[in-house]
């Protein structure tokens, strides 16, 4: 695969960026979160910023995350664009799509961002 899939130069300048600065920010800061972002979101802040969307996909294993989300007020109908809490079952692709992610580190989030040939495999 190209280099610039290899290693993403993350703009986290983009809307999806910025939306998962603000996640960062109001989520409890005495622990730890490991965030998947997939669908366009990681398009956008990885390869083409103009690419726009109206919702950032993420799934985790942090069972509150969507009620941490609810109170911040960035769920769809509480935000023109708006954050999308899902399964992980949501993202249907390679099962080694794991094996290709890579990770940015948030203030205490961790977010995951899967190899654009496996978010494009399961659009």
């Amino acid at each position: 695969m190209g280099e610039a899939f290899s290693h993403p130069e993350f703009d986290l300048t983009t809307a999806a960026g910025q939306m998962l600065q603000e996640l960062a920010s109001v989520l409890p800061q005495e622990r730890s979160f490991e965030i998947t972002v997939f669908g366009s979101a990681p398009l956008q802040i990885g390869i083409e910023p103009n690419l726009l969307s109206n919702d950032v996909d993420i799934f985790s294993n942090a069972e509150d995350l969507e009620e941490h989300v609810r109170r911040a007020g960035l769920l769809q109908g509480q935000a023109d664009f708006y954050i999308q809490v899902c399964s992980g079952l949501n993202f249907r692709t390679s099962p080694l799509w794991g094996t290709r992610t890579t990770s940015v580190k948030i203030r205490n989030c961790t977010f995951i961002f899967p190899h654009p040939i496996d978010i494009l495999i399961a659009g």
